[in-house]
């Protein structure tokens, strides 16, 4: 091991002994010799199956915490050794010929120089890159159980704090307090300091308690698995709601060179992530587990010299999410940039970290609306942070991290001109003077809403440096306006106390410009016109009932169909056969909802099994049939899975029977639920007669109504009507918060109550009647007066309207 030029590179194997082992720490001891003694050698670290490389593929995070402490190293503290980070393939070889096969390929890369991370997969070369996310859904709020609990630890941290609020409010009913800081008994609460730890605790209990949550403190140490697994063990004997989901934010930083860095300060910072995380994933693995979120920090990929010990704990955390995904349990992994608030906040490196690292730290509210973005998303680990400078992020290296040159080179990229179309469709239409007056005026509102002031105080004549513009501000408004109207405004501009006057001559010339570029027939406009009759995207109306749907998956509020009595004597077998024929004949009875690649797809099947099924109820007392057409009715769907059309006959006697059909909204609607009962008679009725059905061709199908829509979306009358409303309802719609007759759920269901009634003969045969005089449905007649007198009774909500 001695430098020279012999021995100038070394393969150092990164053992995997558990947690509470030397583990990562001999890395720490070995650099610190290296640094003693000098020389130039190369350190190698070499690891085995602890990165993910491929899909699916089973990750040993006992090993990850080296390629923490290796990336500090090479980039930061040893930068005299410049080694490689090897993870060799899990699936070892056997025998002699495999051993000497991976020397040889190790020998390879301790002899070449083109990269700095490889992970060896089957004779295959593979390196690290970090790329944009890919296969995002849309954004969905998350939907947390009121009948689950949620542990949280470092609870009692800024972090904690706020994460706990946002899970209370986002449905949560029950949340587990962990950590260090001792609570105090509820009697002693009142006379708890508020300045200190423990008052900050009962502050941040009560504020919970008043948002209708029970909030359990749990006051132990992460890392003692004595006092977790106890705890556990009493939480589950009391019968509490079982753990639906764990955030685990328990963590410190303690900023130490690797000269000066001894084991206790090594795992003071180390263990309450890599150890902690350990024991919740050993001890929670039986629990019906919906979330497994694991706060770490982008440290572990672009490191800070003194922060091995921050870097190791955090690449175990990675590869904990990755090992538990292989193993089909969830698991998130949160690499965090740098937050406005808790340590940072409070020791003023907000700026420093913009100035000095060209990173912008994240508002709180920011954060967790973007961990209510991730929340679910089918990935094992994500980077979120905003690197608003790469020259200056990386001056922070030696040499650029090729993990990130790709993203550097791309962080300049050409403005996106399909943005703020329908303004750019006015600003063509107008001429100079009111394309100017336009441009002032919608540069003025963009400014305020940044500055947090009025439009009223934007003076042409002044900078906006006078109304308290800094860097910082400077970016987001450079960020809105390109995002808005297309056109990206230096940000010196912005900085160097340019007149707004004139900045938004600048933006008018950008603008003119865009414009010019830009075909200005609307009709000409790229139209993507879909041709496959099995696989085709969703219409706007199905995105919002697909949205709906993942909001509260259990939710039957659309559930449509309907049951009807018929005092004749029903083949059962003749009447399935009907539907079945029915749900051959139209596409949309054979579709489900799938995700692809990020996007919510339909596929329509060509042979589908059918969801029928016959309830023999003859003598059963009405309440109990009516109980059983409404549990039929109202069974949740799922919609990449299920058959979306449900039919039930029900057999009250030999000439007595119910036909129940249901149906999903997203593959049917009202006039839809009329015509297929049209047709199921008439189908049955020639079964019924030994002959062949004869009903109409389908003139259309599904699949031209959305090329239709997307024709219409792509034209000069939709932008127009976009435009309007753009142009008259406020950017922030205001809440409509109208009294009832009973308190609402803390949770909303988005189901409403059902109400049965009967109409007579003669009102059924008006309302027939009115429906075709007006060449609307019958439904439509029945909820118009409906939405009358909802409209003009504000303050009663009947049983039928109000979500419970």
């Amino acid at each position: 091991m001695e430098p020279g030029p012999a021995r100038a590179r070394r393969l150092r194997p990164a053992g995997r002994t558990g947690p509470r082992g030397p583990g990562s720490y001999s890395l720490i001891a070995l650099a610190r010799t290296l640094l003693a003694r000098g020389g130039s050698g190369r350190l190698h670290i070499v690891t085995r199956g602890a990165q993910p490389v491929l899909p699916d593929e089973p990750v040993e995070p006992l090993g990850a915490p080296a390629w923490g402490v290796g990336r500090v190293l090479r980039h930061q503290e040893l930068t005299d050794h410049p080694g490689k980070l090897i993870d060799l393939d899990p699936e070892r070889r056997p025998g002699p010929e495999g051993a000497m096969a991976e020397a040889e390929a190790l020998l390879r890369e301790a002899l070449a120089d083109d990269e700095q991370e490889i992970a060896l997969r089957a004779g295959v070369r593979r390196t690290s890159r970090l790329r944009p996310a890919e296969g995002l859904t849309r954004p969905l709020p998350p939907r947390l159980r009121a009948d689950g609990s949620y542990l949280v630890t470092g609870a009692f941290g800024a972090l904690g704090r706020l994460l706990c609020r946002t899970l209370v409010r986002r449905g949560a009913r029950r949340i587990v307090l962990m950590g260090r800081t001792p609570v105090p008994a509820r009697e002693k609460w009142s006379s708890t300091d508020p300045a200190t730890a423990e008052g900050r605790a009962v502050a941040l209990l009560r504020e919970l308690e008043a948002l209708g949550a029970q909030a359990v403190p749990a006051p132990l140490d992460i890392t003692d698995e004595d006092a977790l697994t106890g705890w556990l063990d009493g939480h589950r004997r009391a019968g509490h709601p079982p753990v639906r989901g764990v955030f685990h934010l328990a963590g410190q930083v303690r900023d130490t060179l690797v000269t000066d860095l001894d084991r206790p300060a090594f795992d003071a910072v180390h263990d309450p992530k890599t150890i902690g995380a350990h024991l919740l994933h050993r001890h929670l693995r039986d629990e019906p587990l919906d979330h497994f979120v694991l706060f770490a920090s982008v440290a572990s990929l672009l490191t800070t010299a003194g922060q091995t010990n921050y870097a190791a704990g955090n690449a175990f955390l990675d590869a904990l999410a990755h090992h538990r995904r292989a193993q089909g349990l969830p698991a998130l992994s949160l690499d965090w940039g740098p937050w406005a608030t808790g340590m940072i906040e409070e020791l003023g490196l907000v700026d420093h970290y913009l100035h000095s690292r060209g990173m912008s730290s994240l508002a709180p509210d920011a954060g967790m609306a973007v961990l209510e973005r991730v929340l679910g998303q089918d990935h094992a680990q994500l980077v979120i942070a905003t690197v608003v400078d790469w020259p200056t992020f990386l001056a922070w290296y030696p040499s650029p991290p090729p993990l990130v040159t790709a993203l550097a080179a791309a962080a300049a990229p050409p403005p996106d001109t399909d943005r703020g179309s329908g303004f750019l469709d006015t600003f063509r239409t107008a001429d100079d003077e009111e394309r100017r007056s336009l441009v002032a005026e919608r540069f003025a509102a963009l400014s305020a809403a940044v500055l947090r002031t009025g439009t009223d105080r934007i003076d042409p004549a002044e900078g906006l440096g006078q109304l308290g513009l800094d860097s910082l501000l400077a970016m987001e408004l450079r960020a809105r306006i390109h995002a808005e109207l297309g056109v990206a405004l230096p940000v010196v501009a912005l900085l160097s106390g340019t007149p707004a006057g004139e900045l938004a001559a600048q933006l008018h010339d950008g603008l003119l410009e865009l414009a010019s570029a830009e075909d200005t027939d609307a009709t000409d406009r790229s139209v993507t016109l879909h041709d496959d009759p099995a696989r085709y995207p969703l219409t706007q109306n199905q995105k919002a009932l697909w949205f709906l749907k993942h909001l509260n998956p259990d939710g039957y509020a659309y559930n449509i169909g309907g049951a009807v009595e018929v005092n004749v004597a029903l083949e059962p077998d003749l009447m399935f056969e009907a539907v079945r024929r029915l749900i051959a004949r139209h596409p949309a009875l054979r579709t489900n909802f799938l995700l692809e690649d990020g996007q919510a797809v339909q596929r329509v099947s060509e042979d589908v099994v059918p969801d029928l099924a016959l309830h023999d109820v003859q003598g059963e007392e009405w309440e109990t049939i009516h109980a059983t057409i409404v549990a039929e009715y109202r069974k949740p769907y799922d919609l990449a899975h299920d058959p979306l059309v449900r039919f039930r006959l029900f057999k009250r006697g030999h000439d007595r029977w119910i036909i129940m059909k249901a149906v999903h909204h997203i593959v049917s609607d009202a006039i839809s639920t009329f015509t297929f009962i049209e047709e199921l008679f008439q189908v049955y009725e020639a079964l019924r007669q030994g002959q062949e059905p004869q009903l109409p061709a389908v003139e259309a199908s599904y699949l031209d109504f959305l090329n239709q829509q997307n024709v219409f979306l792509a034209g000069r009358e939709a932008a127009g009507m976009l435009d309007y409303w753009r142009s008259h309802l406020p950017a922030e719609v205001p809440l409509l918060d109208l009294p009832t007759d009973k308190p609402r759920p803390a949770v909303q269901t988005h189901n409403g109550a059902s109400e049965f009634f009967a109409l007579d003969a003669g009102l059924s045969a008006r309302v027939h009647a009115l429906a075709r005089a007006h060449h609307v449905t019958r439904s439509w007649c029945c909820s118009a007066p409906t939405t009358c007198c909802s409209t003009a009774t504000r303050a009663r909500t009947t049983s039928s309207s109000a979500p419970r």
